[in-house]
């Protein structure tokens, strides 16, 4: 910014520049102000520049009031500004100068308080002291208030005052500015390329150095490169935005013009792309293939964006981008390996001026070479590329994996799963399918990239035939599915056996066969029963005599074959009954009972088994339980 503020005397007209004013008392100094802020959620928000001076007695001090801000730049008789301590002015819910509710200015480097405030309307400004001292000797502030008045005082100055002036200012002769709290102290005031606004406060002083707060001004920017916001002719303050960044770089002036004299200040800028400072990179993919030609693997790529970034965050048009990768041990963009040539560049294009939207992007591509038996050296450009973009100092960096196609995969899963369920079940850490091992085609390990596993089931029956002799029916095929991208199965509704496996490209894995129970649905028994000719039995034993036994053991089967375990049988009760008319007898049932003993009568019959009682796996597969078989009792025949 313009070291030196320009104004132009009311007598001379609005044509000649001269050095900047800043008052007798703090000619130089930068004064401790800021940008207008956020703050305030009402739609009567009060935006005005703040203004006043702090003057403390002088010597050993004998005026009424040690320390006074009132809104001259002259000191009263006996006051001078103070060589130290902090003036803080405070709202409740709003912004003053950069910082939300309170701003501390400091009077070691300047008595001039003139910053923006905002606020709901009607709200107070608070001025409190600490540690105000002249040449050693304390003195005290006596705090105040100033009231920031309705919505319509917005775009107004508001002068601090509790020295009781009542001093009726003049016409203006001097103005003074800051620009987020600052009076321009360097040769230009610097603009750079998406920065945030800046704030100009503008004040006008009398003859006497006393702030005139009707006082108004036309802000105006002599290119595209600073847009004037705020109320134009107004108090201000007004915001000073840099433009984007393909806005050309230059010169730029900003011109304060006051609308009822005169006086005129014009601040050299320039207008600055800015340093490069950040940059972000990214690969469209995190992995790519380095392929073979036999079977024939096509190798993949991944675009890399680097996008750099000022100081502000904004981007950078036209800056030289660089890109290198670390798996090259030789300078320049051709990969080589260790032990002989591999061909092809990593970058299409490694280097750039980055777009419009401060983007340079190129290509990033395996070596060219393709053969399934690379020597180890030139194997190194396998793995993890630490891709590095450069501009100017700025770097950035983004990892890219270079992959072997794969030779060799494994998988795991779980043995069972019960209908009703899934693999993702949180009844037991195994009921999971995962890829346990992968090797490239050059016998390393692989690592497989997201996304790239295929995941498939076939369905089947456990056993072709259920149930004892007499008794048997066609096993049923499991409807389990499966998802591809993540490998989880759902058992399904019905009994069988699934089958999974994984590919990658055309390599698939081991088989991991899974056997889907299912809710118990006939009982068999042990030993097998033999066909029966006697009507309504399902099977029967025969006898070679009246009076001979025979014992069985009852087992449970689903519809597929699976054998339920008794241990999984809630409530396992069983019942034995034999009709009376076969002159025979059967052993009792009851609670966890599952097995008896026929005793043959003198006459062909039926003896019943009855199960009841609540499938409850503790892996999630239930169901109710009540199923019952009649069998055959084949007596001898009579002599």
């Amino acid at each position: 910014m313009d070291v030196y503020k320009r104004i132009e005397l009311a007598s001379g007209g609005k044509y000649m520049r001269k050095l900047g004013y800043l008052t007798a008392c703090v000619a130089g100094a930068a004064l401790m102000a800021g940008c207008g802020g956020g703050g305030g959620g009402s739609s009567k928000n009060v935006t005005r520049t703040v203004a006043g001076f702090v003057y403390v007695l002088g010597g050993t001090g004998s005026g009424v009031d040690p320390a006074v801000v009132i809104p001259s730049a002259v000191a009263p008789a006996g006051y001078f500004p103070p060589t130290s301590g902090t003036v803080t002015l405070s709202v409740a819910d709003g912004t003053i100068s950069r910082a939300p509710d309170a701003e501390p200015f400091n009077m070691a480097t300047s008595n001039a308080i003139i910053c923006s405030v905002k606020a709901k309307e009607n709200t107070v400004v608070s001025v409190t002291a600490s540690g105000l001292n002249y040449e050693g000797s304390a003195r005290a502030l006596t705090s105040f208030n100033a009231n920031l008045g309705p919505k319509a005082s917005s775009t107004t100055v508001l002068t601090l005052n509790n020295g009781n002036s009542t001093y009726t200012p003049g016409a203006e002769a001097s103005l003074m500015y800051t620009i987020d709290g600052d009076v321009p102290m360097d040769p230009t005031q610097l603009f750079i390329a998406g920065g945030v606004a800046q704030s100009l406060s503008v004040i006008a002083l009398d003859a006497s150095g006393v702030i005139v707060p009707s006082a108004t001004f036309d802000v105006t920017s002599s290119g595209a490169e600073v847009v004037v916001s705020g109320t134009n002719p107004g108090s201000g303050p007004f915001d000073l935005t840099p433009a984007t960044s393909a806005v050309a770089e230059g010169d730029v002036d900003i011109t304060i013009d006051s609308v009822d004299s005169n006086l005129q200040a014009v601040i050299d800028g320039t207008f600055d792309h800015g340093t490069p400072t950040t940059i972000n990179v990214v690969a469209s993919t995190p992995a790519v293939t380095w392929g073979t030609e036999t079977p024939l693997v096509a190798n993949t790529s991944s675009n890399i964006t680097a996008t750099v970034l000022n100081e502000v965050g904004a981007a950078m048009p036209g800056e030289m981008v660089t890109l290198s990768v670390n798996k090259i041990p030789s300078a320049g963009n051709a990969w080589s390996g260790a032990e002989g040539a591999l061909g092809g560049n990593a970058f299409a294009t490694p280097s750039g001026a980055a777009n419009g939207s401060g983007q340079h992007t190129s290509t990033f591509a395996p070596p060219t070479a393709l053969d399934p038996t690379l020597n180890s050296g030139q194997l190194a450009v396998k793995g993890i590329n630490t891709i590095t973009a450069s501009a100017g100092s700025a770097t950035g960096t983004v990892e890219v994996t270079i992959l072997r196609p794969i030779g060799n995969l494994t998988i795991v899963g779980p043995s069972r799963l019960d209908t009703g369920t899934s693999s993702t079940s949180t009844l037991s850490g195994a009921q999971t399918y995962a890829l346990t091992g992968a090797t490239d085609v050059d016998g390393d390990t692989a690592e497989i990239p997201s996304g790239a596993v295929t995941w498939s089931l076939s369905n089947a029956s456990f056993q072709a035939n259920v149930g004892n002799t007499g008794n048997t029916q066609v096993g049923s095929v499991s409807a389990s599915s499966i998802n591809s991208a993540t490998g989880v199965v759902a058992a399904g509704n019905v009994a069988g056996t699934a089958t999974i496996s994984a590919t990658i490209g055309s390599v698939t894995s081991n088989n991991v066969v899974t056997q889907v129970y299912g809710v118990p649905s006939k009982i068999i028994l042990n030993p097998d029963t033999t066909a029966s000719a006697i009507g309504g039995a399902s099977g029967e034993y025969a006898f070679a005599n009246v009076g001979a036994t025979q014992g069985a053991t009852i087992a449970l089967q689903d519809s597929s074959g699976h054998v339920t375990p008794l241990g999984e049988i809630s409530g396992f009760t069983t019942s034995f009954s034999i009709q009376a008319l076969t002159g025979g007898s059967i052993t009792n049932g009851g609670a966890g009972i599952s097995n008896f003993t026929v005793t043959c009568g003198n006459t062909d019959g039926l003896f019943t088994v009855e199960v009841s009682g609540s499938w409850a796996s503790t892996l999630g597969g239930s169901g109710s339980i009540n199923l019952n078989r009649a069998i055959g009792q084949n007596a001898p025949a009579l002599p």
